[in-house]
């Protein structure tokens, strides 16, 4: 088996290894060896090739993954931030690290996603990020033991609307999206399989209100409720709509519930509310609202923690384990 690179690298180095033989690329791990699969793709570029945008596409993988198929997470920036910035804010390294799976952190034109109406230059230009992150998918599948029943995506703010987005167009291709801060800001989202959701909002979040506001002066769009924003994959999965009591649990930093013995939360700490309700599908719609939280991924340590990455990934990574994905 070819040697994995551990930490991050250039996608250019990724992109080069496109046109090496498949031999040599699959030597040892069961891909094709014989002459005439290699000649079948040589001097063909993919679709992230074409795409023009393969600058700062950041890899994160295990020294050694060994030969089985293992998860890929596409980690989504948010609005006029970069993948090193993704790769700093979410900490997903280390859980890569830990469980052994494939980090991607792309990056949008202008620092931005069109995740619908929103954001930036990319929903200006009417970008189509959707293809775009399929087309990364696509591309390092040929280069990663990826399993594709257990691609999914996570994002901050505009990158959590890509992934809204994304999750209504191509529930079948994913196993789930975890969205920090972000709201549903497409209309018509009518996902036709289920799919698993994890939502992380603050309730005093200003710049994407967990209630929705009918217009953004910073983002020049209205913004969806998070309820609203859940509601078309809670009705895919067959969900509950959440009662006022019963369905709510207060967590610790970990995400689990709190102790009942716990001493009690400071003044003005957050606090952690998980939200889920019964599914008729093997999928989940999950919330966790934080008290005194705004905009921004929660921080890990202090009085206003959340293990926001362990919470969404323990959820995430065995989603839609038991499917097959699509080839792409």
């Amino acid at each position: 088996m070819r040697a994995v690179r551990p930490r991050r690298f250039r996608a250019a180095l990724l992109a080069s290894a496109l046109f090496l033989p498949l031999a040599l690329i699959f030597s040892g791990c069961g891909g094709p060896t014989s002459a005439a699969a290699a000649t079948r793709v040589e001097n063909k570029p993919d679709a992230f090739q074409t795409s023009g945008r393969t600058a700062k596409l950041l890899i994160h993988a295990p020294a050694d993954l060994g030969g089985a198929p293992v998860p890929l997470v596409i980690a989504l920036h948010s609005l006029h931030y970069d993948s090193a910035n993704a790769e700093t804010v979410f900490g997903l390294d280390q859980l890569a690290d830990r469980d052994g799976f494939v980090v991607a952190y792309p990056n949008g034109v202008g620092g931005s996603w069109n995740a619908g109406t929103c954001c930036g230059s990319a929903a200006a230009q009417d970008l189509d990020d959707v293809a775009y992150v399929r087309a990364v998918i696509s591309h390092l599948e040929q280069h990663y033991p990826i399993d594709r029943r257990r691609v999914v995506l996570i994002g901050l703010s505009n990158g959590g609307m890509l992934a809204y987005r994304y999750a209504c167009q191509y529930p079948d291709e994913i196993a789930g999206i975890g969205v920090v801060a972000g709201s549903l800001q497409v209309a018509g989202c009518q996902p036709k399989t289920p799919v698993t959701v994890v939502s992380v909002h603050g309730f005093t979040d200003g710049l994407v209100p967990y209630n929705g506001l009918a217009w953004s002066t910073v983002l020049q769009t209205p913004i969806t409720s998070t309820s609203r924003s859940l509601a078309p994959f809670r009705a895919a999965d067959r969900c509950s709509p959440p009662a006022p009591t019963g369905d709510t649990t207060l967590t610790d930093g970990s995400g689990f519930p709190r102790a009942a013995n716990a001493p009690p939360a400071a003044p003005g700490a957050t606090l952690t509310f998980k939200v889920e309700t019964p599914c008729l599908s093997t999928a989940r719609v999950v919330e966790y609202d934080l008290t005194n939280m705004g905009h921004g991924w929660p921080p890990t340590s202090g009085d206003r923690a959340l293990d926001t990455a362990g919470v969404i990934w323990r959820i995430l990574a065995d989603a839609r384990s038991e499917r097959t994905g699509p080839d792409l």
